[in-house]
């Protein structure tokens, strides 16, 4: 005879077996999925990082460009700048013009002076010119007005 009730335990067993492998693949299926999309997850955020890095490194290129422009100019200026002999004879150069510029100005003191002189002589010759216009101009006068009295 067929013995339901094993029947039925046997049928309740292997429904309580497939569920749990029902439940054991959808635990593995979410596990396996959600390792999935947390690699990609990360593989986006690395290459995210990755991009900004790559922009960083382009705009710190540049700048080191501009700087290297920059160095090379100043290099190229200094290359051109005179060195310590020429400095020298520049420096001795100015020192001839500075002793020359001194003597010129002591030059121009002396005719400043001697013209301050002349300037006095000429203003004495003029009151004496004009002392002896003036007597001339007297005598003539007074001798015009002593002939129209006789």
């Amino acid at each position: 005879m067929i013995n339901y009730d094993l029947l039925k335990a046997i049928a309740d067993f292997g429904s309580l077996l497939l569920s749990g492998i029902a439940l054991l693949v959808s635990l593995f299926i979410y596990f396996s999925n959600r390792g999935r999309a947390t690699r990609k997850e990360t593989d986006e955020r690395i290459s995210a990082v990755e991009d900004e890095i790559k922009d960083e490194f382009k705009v710190v290129d540049q700048r080191l460009n501009s700087l290297d422009i920059r160095v090379n100019q100043a290099s190229e200026r200094i290359e051109h700048l005179p060195g310590h002999d020429e400095m020298n004879r520049v420096h001795d150069r100015v020192s001839e013009v500075k002793n020359s510029v001194s003597q010129i100005s002591q030059n121009v003191a002396g005719i400043s002076a001697s013209m301050d002189g002349i300037k006095m002589g000429i203003g004495t010759l003029q009151t004496t010119v004009q002392q002896l216009v003036d007597n001339e101009l007297a005598e003539a006068r007074a001798a015009k007005e002593g002939n129209s009295k006789r």
